[in-house]
């Protein structure tokens, strides 16, 4: 199928990148021609998908390829420039109105069978949206926070190269760089090609007015290069959402993370990071020279089984070794990660450890 977004020039005004932690959580999870860099994802995580997550995940897989486009509200820009955070968007999720609910979910009508999670905020959304932002916030700790700073580091160095570009040479040539699936035209036409969506009625070929709303992209490491996504009602006077493949840092490159601390890490990354991944290197941080599992646990803000197999795979490595002390158990970073500690950044550099409301167990939003 083929979209025509047209544009005025109020559009171009209107355009603005941002980086979504809800969005990148659905795209991640839409199981229907999934991209690779979603399938890799996928098949690493599904095992620790929990099962409060299953309202959600009906949604976002119930139809070949429609995600109801209020899983992903669209939140106005900071002054700040900052996006949102993933304890706002929720808030934006559950506050939604019943009128908006119900248009989005039209979509699923002519499905032969409705996922439960649909039939419940058909009856009332009070219930089934409270059930909605419990099963993404789960979901969201048990699979993506632990990946989250990585990528959004990821994410906000393509943000400030398409920047880059759109200054130098314009809106429509960033625009026409995103994806080979999108395509600017001289009669100011943005030209989507979307994989996978079958069109109402027939038609191989739709086009639509931007209306002065703009256009809000997305960068995502779950969107295929060759792929676009786009949320976002249009035709309902709603802004659209294209949510596109975010390159990777490039080499040689040091990261704003990077400069602020005075270091230039030619590959965007300190060597424990690429000796362990992005996740163990933040549990060895947190650590802090010596830690029992139930304390590096609350550092993490994770559960005591996810904070013992980030002990064991640092055991493994050689970073730490452990040893019982009464009933808890004791783990302390050897020579090597204390090597290894040196040369990255330090702890504060992460997301915050402890005392994050939004993702601890069990905590309320707000």
């Amino acid at each position: 199928m083929r979209l025509n977004l047209v544009a005025e020039t109020q559009d171009l005004g209107r355009t603005r990148i941002a980086v979504s932690p809800l969005q990148n959580l659905v795209i991640g999870f839409w199981g229907h021609q999934p991209s690779r860099e979603a399938q890799a994802w996928q098949r690493a995580h599904r095992r620790h998908v929990p099962r409060a997550a299953a309202p959600l995940l009906e949604l976002i897989n119930a139809h070949p390829w429609y995600v109801p486009d209020f899983l992903t509200p669209v939140l106005p820009a900071a002054r700040d420039g900052a996006g949102p955070s993933f304890a706002t968007e929720l808030e934006a999720l559950r506050s939604l109105s019943e009128a908006r609910i119900q248009a989005d979910l039209r979509f699923l009508d002519a499905l032969p069978g409705a996922p439960r999670s649909a039939l419940e905020l058909r009856e009332g959304p009070g219930r089934g949206l409270s059930g909605l932002v419990d099963a993404a916030r789960s979901l969201f700790r048990a699979c993506l926070a632990e990946d989250w700073p990585g990528f959004e580091q990821r994410l906000r160095a393509d943000i400030a190269r398409r920047g880059a570009q759109m200054a130098t040479t314009g809106p429509a040539s960033m625009l026409a760089g995103l994806s080979s699936g999108l395509t600017w035209r001289d009669d100011d036409t943005l030209t989507l090609r979307l994989d996978g969506c079958r069109p109402r009625r027939g038609a191989e070929e739709t086009t639509v007015s931007l209306s002065g709303h703009g256009l809000l992209l997305m960068p995502s490491p779950f969107t295929g290069p060759d792929s676009l996504s786009i949320t976002g009602s249009v035709t309902a006077g709603r802004q659209a959402v294209i949510a596109y493949h975010a390159t990777a840092i490039p080499q040689g490159t040091a990261t704003g993370r990077d400069r602020r601390d005075g270091r230039d890490r030619r590959d965007g990354q300190d060597a424990l990071t690429v000796l362990v991944g992005w996740g163990r290197a933040r549990a060895l941080r947190a650590v802090q020279g010596t830690a029992t599992t139930t304390e590096l646990a609350g550092r993490l803000g994770v559960g005591k089984s996810t904070a013992s197999e980030h002990a064991a795979a640092l055991r493994a490595a050689g970073l730490v070794t452990t040893h019982r002390v009464g009933r808890s158990v004791r783990h302390t970073t050897t020579e090597l990660g204390r090597r290894l500690l040196a040369d990255g950044p330090p702890l504060a550099d992460g997301p915050p450890l402890a005392g994050d409301t939004a993702l601890a167990e069990g905590a309320p939003l707000g």
